[in-house]
């Protein structure tokens, strides 16, 4: 199941849909197969073009892209957030970076402007996974239009629930982005170096240019 949410018109698209309804808050449940909801949508003309934020999902072949570019959609920001298997598996994504690197390629064949999101320090993220997402940024920088970083910040409750066997104790006093794990190999210094491993190589090795801290673009936007 593919969840596509917080659309909102693209840039000169218009949206026919009852006036009470906040484009905001609409949550759309799409089944690659058949085309359940968005094709109602569709059907009665609720949008000329729309975008928004995307789940990855297993399903998203080029044919349920295609589908979805022909209904409207000319953007989307993708919740992929690491470019390493280990990673994501951690995450509990359903998906490789194969197979996120494949939606991002059909999706640029299919003229849709992409962005995604990159967790930087995820527990359990190691120097290896960190190459490995910057292996990932490099192969499909020419298949999005930015990207975006973000520190894991982590609090009292996803501690307890997730990470309790990872966090050092010390979260007590140092919570947010300020965690470091049990055996130090992930601290606030470490993800600050990764970070700036990461920008080295991307405005080396991209055509991304850095527009402000954490965010890197193309130059045409």
């Amino acid at each position: 199941m593919l969840v596509i949410y917080r659309l909102k018109p693209s840039h000169g698209g218009g949206l026919c849909i009852p006036s009470a309804v906040s484009v905001s808050r609409i949550v759309c449940f799409v089944r690659p197969a058949p085309f359940y909801i968005f094709s109602y949508f569709f059907h009665q003309n609720f949008f000329n073009s729309f975008g928004g934020w995307a789940k990855v999902m297993n399903g998203m072949d080029f044919d349920f892209i295609k589908k979805l570019r022909q209904a409207g959609l000319t953007n989307w920001s993708l919740e992929i957030e690491s470019g390493s298997d280990k990673v994501l598996k951690l995450m509990g994504k359903p998906y490789t970076s194969a197979k996120a690197e494949e939606i991002l390629k059909n999706g640029h064949e299919l003229g849709i402007r992409q962005s995604f999101q990159i967790i930087i320090g995820f527990p359990g993220e190691t120097e290896e996974n960190c190459d490995e997402t910057i292996s990932f940024i490099k192969r499909v920088s020419e298949y999005i239009i930015e990207v975006n970083f973000c520190y894991m910040s982590i609090n009292h409750y996803t501690m307890r629930k997730h990470f309790k066997d990872y966090i050092s104790p010390q979260l007590d006093i140092n919570y947010g982005t300020q965690w470091s794990s049990i055996d130090g190999a992930n601290t606030p210094e470490v993800r600050a170096k990764r970070m700036e491993r990461l920008e080295g190589r991307i405005l080396k090795s991209t055509d991304l240019l850095k527009r402000d801290p954490l965010h890197y673009a193309k130059s045409s936007l």
